[in-house]
């Protein structure tokens, strides 16, 4: 005796090849409406696309041309420069310039005492 199975709307049979074969059909019945509904699309989209170029004296060169590209930055500017150091470790004589993270030997400590006269 066939089941109804309410998800599918299918009559499900006792013999699973002809419920598997009854799905495949509606597989395809429902790919078949996917693939009209997505030519509705293009077909809408082509129409906006050849709307916009009429509009705006467009050809299919202006469309194709590449997008400017970025200015590089100037790779002498852009690298990194050497800064002169503003601070020294009177107990090692190593020097800091001030910029980043602060090293142990003056963390938290008063930096005009480390400061390098000029």
């Amino acid at each position: 005796m066939p089941i109804f199975d309410r998800e599918s709307g299918i009559g499900m049979t006792t013999n699973k090849k002809a419920r598997v074969e009854a799905l495949r059909q509606r597989l395809t019945k429902v790919q078949a409406k996917i693939d009209k509904e997505e030519a509705k699309e293009r077909a809408a989209a082509l129409a906006t696309i050849h709307a916009l170029m009429d509009e705006h004296s467009l050809t299919i060169a202006d469309v194709r041309q590449p997008a400017r590209k970025r200015i590089a930055a100037n790779p002498k500017v852009a690298a990194k420069r050497k800064v002169e150091a503003k601070y020294r470790d009177p107990a090692t004589g190593k020097t800091w310039s001030g910029r980043g993270l602060a090293p142990l030997w003056i963390r938290d400590k008063k930096r005009e005492r480390f400061l390098i006269a000029e």
